[in-house]
């Protein structure tokens, strides 16, 4: 995984330093096609910063886990959508995290339909 980052970050990013070392010790070309390589080349080196995560979401299993230990803000599972019947007839959902038994009641979020 490694070598594969590397290797990417020195493809991506080689165009704009040629292109940089080309304007320091040379004339500044003004051409359209110029131009329009300076901008491509200043989008491969930001592409390098996209295809990193791709990279480590690929090749490890570590970086998937603490990726979607971090998405679910800690959480285990995502919580669970109970529903009951009240007294009257309405319906009532409640978002209860169910990692934790004892304050399922407590700090359930209801709402009333």
């Amino acid at each position: 995984m490694l070598v594969l980052v590397v290797v990417l970050f020195a493809l991506l990013w080689l165009p704009i330093h040629i292109h940089l070392l080309d304007f320091f010790f040379d004339e500044w070309p003004t051409g359209r096609a110029y131009a329009a390589a300076s901008v491509l080349f200043s989008c491969l080196a930001y592409f390098n910063s996209c295809v990193n995560p791709i990279i480590y979401n690929h090749a490890s299993k570590e970086f998937r886990d603490a990726f979607l230990e971090v998405a679910r803000c800690g959480r285990a599972q995502p919580p669970a959508i109970e529903q009951a019947t009240v007294v009257g007839g309405g319906n009532v959902i409640a978002l209860a995290d169910n990692n934790d038994e004892v304050t399922r009641g407590r700090n359930a979020c209801v709402t009333a339909c």
